[in-house]
């Protein structure tokens, strides 16, 4: 059979897919008084907000700073995974965050019995564990200001770590769990390497990106290692890129002064693999990028930094190429994207023939092993029994729920064409 490729573009528009983009944050502070739990939202005004929101992702933060002594109610439990619920049905992805404050007080409203937080984890474990499928990470160890693992008394390396290995089975590691620095991660991962699976769910989460040369502290002030184990900014970036592969790594954006533009921000959320960003802070800095426009060759032209950045968060696979080398095809993929994919991901050869009726292939690749650049075998259909012409796509979904992956080509909505085979193969 000759085979007849398709014409590979490249489209700038935006994909939508799973476990990447920007977000917004929904907080509820929890508490319980006369057997009455607060808050109590209003979940139908509630999944109208979500489904205006045209974002796949939310973080959400859950404030138990009441429970500071005691342990959690079961009524209280039950609120929560009421609110878990609302965001299913609203098909939003969770970015979760449990903590002791959202004031900025993490010192104070924290408890003083780290058995205490344990004890805490212990119970949220089931529920999270019924709804980790809905969960893209869980920031966090529920200590310091804001859950952002600074203002603890128990941040000492061995405190996070005893924290990370009870959140990581209580969950029993069906989830990522994300801290705030590299060098917290660097500690934790050093002292449980032998706990089976917990350092490849180990991510970061960074809510000081241009905030300041540091990072607001997430970095060394000088070439380091400091006292605390960072590292200078360049080393650090380096080093997450080699890391942090595969991974959700998100955060939020602060304003420097003045503020970064677009092209230094994405050469940097390209070396983090950033999947996800907060969309509403810090304002400054989001008009900042809105404000700017892509000057470029290609699809990006005159569209603005911040859709720019938006569209590259998480993977975003092209077809560049697909040629017949016997009884294959070499199909080359390029990732556009700041980051490659988390999750377990088949991809699909689809098969479609004149008269409609149409047949899947799973290949013998998962795409969270693909690169920037990938030269992937796609064996042809036998050619037994066929004759042409045959329409050939590719088509990528979760293995988990089989959500789509949507290739970034012009005409890719459900998979990408490769073209066609015609006549008799020989």
């Amino acid at each position: 059979m000759r085979f007849y490729k398709a014409r590979f573009e490249e489209s700038g528009e935006p994909l939508g897919n799973p476990g990447c983009g920007w977000y917004h944050i929904y907080s509820y502070a929890f508490k319980e008084v006369s057997g009455r739990v607060f808050p109590s939202p209003d979940l139908r005004l509630l999944s109208g907000d979500l489904c205006q929101s045209g974002e796949s992702l939310a973080l959400l933060q859950f404030d138990i700073g009441f429970f500071r002594e005691e342990d959690l109610t079961a009524g209280v439990l039950r609120r929560m995974e009421e609110l878990l619920d609302c965001f299913r049905r609203c098909e939003k992805q969770i970015i979760l965050r449990v903590t002791y404050d959202l004031e900025g007080r993490g010192l104070w409203r924290e408890p003083e019995s780290e058995a205490l937080i344990h004890r805490h984890m212990e119970q949220l474990g089931p529920l999270i564990r019924a709804r980790a499928g809905d969960i893209l990470t869980l920031q966090g160890i529920f200590v310091g200001s804001w859950g952002e693992m600074h203002d603890s008394r128990f941040l000492s390396e061995s405190a996070m770590s005893r924290l990370v290995l009870t959140l990581y089975r209580a969950v029993e590691g069906k989830c990522f769990l994300a801290v705030r620095t590299p060098a917290q991660w660097r500690a934790i991962a050093a002292r449980l390497s032998g706990e089976p699976g917990l350092v490849e769910k180990l991510t970061l989460f960074n809510d000081g990106l241009f905030g300041s040369e540091t990072d607001l502290g997430t970095y060394a002030a000088v070439h380091g290692p400091d006292a605390a184990g960072r590292w200078s900014r360049r080393r650090e970036l380096d080093w997450q890129s080699r890391t942090m592969a595969g991974r959700p790594v998100g955060g939020e954006a602060v304003a420097s002064n003045p503020p970064v533009s677009f092209r230094r921000a994405a050469a940097e959320l390209e070396k983090l693999h950033l999947c996800y960003l907060n969309s509403a802070y810090h304002k400054r800095q989001l008009d900042f990028w809105k404000q700017e426009t892509v000057d470029a060759p290609d699809c990006w032209r005159g569209v603005s930094g911040y859709d720019y950045i938006g569209r590259r968060l998480g993977p975003r696979f092209v077809v560049r190429d697909a040629v017949k080398m016997g009884r294959a095809l070499r199909v080359v993929i390029e990732n556009r994207g700041f980051s490659g994919v988390c999750g377990e991901t088949d991809c699909f050869l689809i098969v479609e023939r004149e008269d409609g009726t149409r047949e899947e292939r799973r290949l013998d690749t998962d795409a969270r092993a693909w690169g920037k650049k990938t030269k992937l075998p796609v064996p042809l259909p036998p050619e037994s029994g066929l004759s042409g012409p045959l329409f050939l796509s590719l088509a990528l979904r979760s293995r988990a729920d089989g959500r789509p992956l949507r290739f970034a080509n012009r005409d890719a909505a459900g998979s990408v064409p490769l073209g066609r085979l015609k006549g008799r193969q020989k």
